[in-house]
């Protein structure tokens, strides 16, 4: 019996670990980067690196084979590297990745400077970015580290991934002014994923299949819709409230925030508009959109927890 046992957990005890390691190169240095984060999400699981300044994880442990997202970030201010991986044996897997040379600055002073550096200098004219086969990654046309009129990037595939343009006029935030601009990001599909535009004032996202996912206005109020177009919630800014709707159009949840006490009023209402449960709840640390927590249904479970 032992030697039976011996022959048949052998395989077990040999298998190798799949495991995946990417490398990141800087592309104005040659060098490789140190500090990144990285993740891999594939079926409903995520594995991801600890951040750590001193020792970064470099390594992730796969449990099974299969398609992967792959998301590299802290390479800077917008930048972010995604690539498909797909890992089909149990073994060491090794990428090679190269950051952009063009970066942007977004500095938080006074007044706010949004410039790029180009290898660490100021990029003037025509600009020209390139991903490591040559292909472009990202062309613009700058003064001194600052655009003129547009910038636009684009995926491996060639298709444009993202489009920044210029506006005419200013605004003014508190006596500083600010430029105007359109932004908009697509898939590689060329589907629009967000829409942003700071002088008609308003912040859009979208679904894959072209529908309205949130649209948010500098005004105040915010609209989320489900996949299918139907309303999801509203919320309303200046009076601290969000009410949160079924797909069937029935109100589901009404919160309303105190902004002194930083705590919620919290009422859930029947399927015939009757109010279910009503609480007062301490503040919550994850939250959504306008600062109330994104789910009602995550928080269900905590009611009585945190109701005085």
């Amino acid at each position: 019996m032992k030697v039976f046992f011996v022959i048949c957990m052998m395989p077990f005890f040999l298998q190798a670990q799949l495991s995946y390691t990417p490398i990141v190169i800087g592309q104005c240095s040659g060098e490789e980067i140190e500090f990144y984060t990285f993740s891999l999400e594939g079926e409903g699981t995520i594995y991801s690196t600890d951040w750590n300044v001193n020792s970064p994880q470099k390594t992730l442990l796969i449990k099974d084979t299969g398609i992967y997202e792959l998301s590299i970030g802290m390479l800077g201010v917008g930048e972010e590297i995604k690539r498909q991986v797909r890992l089909t044996s149990f073994k060491a897997y090794t990428d090679t990745f190269y950051t952009a040379s063009l970066k942007y600055n977004a500095c938080i002073c006074s007044p706010p400077a949004q410039n790029y550096f180009l290898c660490g200098d100021d990029p003037d004219g025509l600009v020209f970015d390139y991903y490591h086969d040559g292909s472009v990654r990202a062309k613009g046309n700058f003064s001194k580290g600052y655009i003129v009129d547009s910038l636009i990037k684009y995926h491996r595939n060639g298709a444009v991934k993202y489009t920044k343009v210029k506006l005419k006029g200013e605004k003014m935030l508190d006596g500083v002014p600010i430029p105007l601009w359109e932004i908009k990001r697509f898939s590689e599909d060329g589907k629009l994923i967000s829409h942003y535009n700071n002088k008609a004032e308003f912040d859009k996202d979208y679904f894959e299949n072209g529908r309205l996912k949130m649209v948010s206005h500098f005004s105040g109020k915010t609209k989320e819709y489900y996949e299918s177009g139907k309303l999801k919630s509203v919320i309303n800014k200046k009076g601290n409230k969000k009410t949160e709707y079924s797909e069937a159009g029935k109100k589901l949840v009404v919160w309303k925030s105190d902004y002194w006490t930083e705590e919620y009023d919290y009422i859930q209402f029947t399927e015939t508009g009757k109010i279910k449960s009503r609480a007062r709840l301490k503040p919550f640390i994850g939250v959504g959109p306008g600062g109330f927590p994104r789910n009602h249904q995550d928080v269900v479970t905590f009611v009585e927890g945190r109701a005085k």
